[in-house]
C-alpha cells in the first residue's frame, strides 16, 4: 500500500509504502491541544482501508488517546531525534502491533490481541522507528512491542510529578484517567485526587483553595465511636466546600424504567447525594467544635459536589439521560459531576494552559 494524498496542514505529500499505518498529525501551539486531518490509508487497488475486510479504522478518539497515553513521545526506547512538522512539533505514526489482516506483519490467527479493544492493539512511534520495526518483524514480535509499549508507559508514569510543568501534571493525569477509567476502587481514586489536587480545580469555579483529604466533619456519639468522615473538604479564604467521590463504573441511573420512560436515580446516587448532605449539616451543626481544633476552618454556606459516574460508560438512551438531567438539575444544594464531566473540563484547562 502506498499512501499518496497530500496533507495540506502539512504543506508536503507523505509517500510512503505500509501496511496498516495511521498518521497522527499535531497541530497549533503545543502537541497536547489538537489533532487535525484524516488518517490516510489506502489499499493497493486504491480503496480506502476501512471498506477491506478485516481492517479497523483507528477512530479519532482512539488516536489522542493513545498519543496522549504515550506522553506525545515515541514509545521506542531512546529515541532522541524525532521527525518534526514544518513548525517544529512532533510527527507521530500508529502502528498496529498484530497486523489485521491474514499475511500482514506479526498477523497471529488466534491471538489475544484481536480479542482486545483496537487501542490495546496499536503503539505511538515517530516515523523512523515506525520502519525499523516493520522492516524486522522477526525481531519486533508482537510480545516485543507489547513489552516495548508498556516499558514506555512505565516511563511516562515514573517521571516526577513534582518536577513536571502544571501542563505536563494535567497532560499525566488525563493519561491515568484514559488507562484507569474502569477501575472500580474508590480507594485508588481518593489516592489519585490525593496527589492530584489541582484536577479538583473544575470543581471549584476558579476559586483559590487547600485541600485536605479524608476531613472528619462531627457526628461521634456520647461513646466517641461513629462520626462522619469526608473524602476532600477545600477550603478558600472564607468558605468551604465539600466534596464525596465515588467510582467511574458506579451506576446513575437504575437500569429499568421507573415508569413509561421515566428513571429513577440509583440507590448508590441516591444514598451518596443524601451522604455529602448529611456531612453538611453535620459540619454546620458541630462548626465551633471543629473550630476550636482547626482554627483556619471557615463556613458559611458550603458547596457540595459528587463525583461519580461515567455517562460514555453507562450510555443512556435519550429518556434515561433526560430522567438524570431532571433529577440531578432540581438538586440546588448538590451538584452531581461525572468523571468524564470532570476530565473533559481538564482537557480544556489544559488546551488554554498550552
Amino acid at each position: 500500500m502506498t499512501l499518496t494524498n497530500p496533507v495540506p496542514s502539512c504543506g508536503a505529500s507523505v509517500r510512503r509504502k505500509r501496511e496498516q499505518v495511521e498518521l497522527l498529525h499535531v497541530s497549533s501551539s503545543s502537541p497536547h491541544t489538537r489533532l487535525f486531518g484524516q488518517y490516510q490509508r489506502m489499499t493497493t487497488d486504491g480503496r480506502p482501508a476501512r471498506h477491506v475486510a478485516g481492517r479497523q479504522r483507528v477512530s479519532r478518539a482512539t488516536a489522542r488517546r493513545a498519543a496522549r497515553l504515550a506522553g506525545w513521545q515515541c514509545a521506542y526506547p531512546n529515541c532522541s531525534s524525532p521527525r518534526t512538522l514544518d513548525n517544529g512539533l512532533p510527527l507521530l505514526e500508529l502502528a498496529h502491533i498484530s497486523s489485521l489482516s491474514p499475511g500482514g506483519l506479526r498477523h497471529l490467527d488466534s491471538s489475544a490481541i484481536r480479542e482486545k479493544a483496537l487501542g490495546d492493539n496499536i503503539i505511538v512511534l515517530c516515523p523512523t522507528h515506525h520502519d525499523t520495526i516493520d522492516k524486522e518483524p522477526y525481531t519486533y514480535t508482537v510480545d516485543a512491542l507489547l513489552r516495548m509499549r508498556e516499558q514506555h508507559l512505565q516511563r511516562i508514569d515514573s517521571q516526577s510529578m513534582e518536577s513536571t510543568p502544571a501542563v505536563n501534571r494535567l497532560t499525566e493525569s488525563l493519561s491515568i484517567w484514559e488507562r484507569e477509567r474502569s477501575n472500580d476502587s474508590e480507594e485508588f481514586w481518593q489516592t489519585f485526587f490525593t496527589e492530584r489536587p489541582e484536577v479538583l480545580s473544575i470543581t471549584m469555579g476558579g476559586k483559590a483553595y487547600t485541600l485536605l483529604s479524608k476531613c472528619y466533619v462531627g457526628g461521634k456519639s456520647v461513646s466517641n465511636s461513629g462520626g462522619n468522615v469526608l473524602d476532600f473538604l477545600a477550603q478558600n479564604s472564607g468558605n468551604c466546600a465539600l466534596l464525596e467521590i465515588k467510582t467511574p463504573s458506579t451506576r446513575l441511573l437504575q437500569p429499568s424504567p421507573y415508569r413509561n420512560n421515566t428513571f429513577a436515580p440509583s440507590r448508590e446516587l441516591a444514598g451518596s447525594c443524601v451522604q455529602v448532605l448529611t456531612y453538611k449539616e453535620s459540619l454546620m451543626r458541630e462548626l465551633t467544635n471543629l473550630t476550636f481544633s482547626t482554627p483556619t476552618l471557615r463556613a458559611i454556606s458550603p458547596s457540595c459536589t459528587l463525583i461519580i459516574g461515567d455517562l460514555s460508560i453507562e450510555k443512556m438512551s435519550q429518556s434515561a439521560r433526560h430522567s438524570f438531567e431532571v433529577f440531578r438539575s432540581a438538586l440546588k444544594d448538590v451538584r452531581i459531576l461525572t468523571y468524564d464531566e470532570l476530565f473533559e473540563g481538564i482537557e480544556g484547562l489544559q488546551n488554554a494552559l498550552s
